[in-house]
């Protein structure tokens, strides 16, 4: 939490929570959303808020371990924040279909002038060919596009989102880390 504060981060997915059920949680500085399995502390997903956010914080959905949507509204506009742990890529891939079949239907579900924000691990790589559509790849996509990577470029333009899904370079020994950072009334990284 104190990297959050560091770079006074208002809203932080979180992916591989290992939490169980849903809840909340309060740190010194932080609210924490989560949704994870009842029983097994595997895979997780949460949304860490400050309290500027928390107080813009209108509703949020546990939808299950792996996807978790928060609604805000802030004084520009209302921001709909989606954060996943999608499946590895040799994961089966009728759990993989299930995973984006669910996501697909939690994205067409938001509002319709809501800002939509995708966030979390994806499992991915998006490959650095953003010719087909270069505002939701951005410039810093890296090696060869691999089955889950096909599946976030498909759910991004789906969700006419405006984040990329590589927004800045980074060095090659980090470079699966996939990160964007989109401003709406204080910093989202994911």
């Amino acid at each position: 939490m104190r990297t959050l504060d560091k770079f006074r981060i208002d809203i932080a997915g979180l992916s591989e929570t290992r939490l169980t059920g849903f809840d909340t949680l309060n740190s010194e500085t932080y609210h924490i959303l989560y949704s994870g399995l009842e029983t097994r502390k595997e895979a997780g997903v949460g949304m860490a808020l400050s309290s500027r956010a928390e107080k813009c914080l209108v509703d949020w959905e546990p939808i299950n371990e792996r996807i978790l949507r928060a609604r805000f509204a802030t004084s520009q506009a209302k921001l709909t924040v989606i954060v996943v742990y999608a499946p590895t890529n040799d994961t089966v891939d009728q759990t993989k279909d299930d995973f984006y079949r669910v996501l697909s239907n939690v994205v067409a579900k938001a509002h319709r002038h809501d800002i939509v924000t995708l966030c979390g691990d994806f499992n991915a790589k998006v490959g650095s060919d953003a010719s087909y559509a270069p505002a939701i790849l951005g410039r810093h996509g890296l090696g060869e596009i691999n089955d889950n990577g096909v599946l976030r470029r498909y759910i991004s333009q789906e969700a006419n989102s405006a984040a990329s899904i590589m927004g800045y370079k980074r060095k090659m020994e980090k470079s699966f880390d996939f990160e964007s950072k989109i401003h709406v009334k204080g910093r989202i990284f994911t």
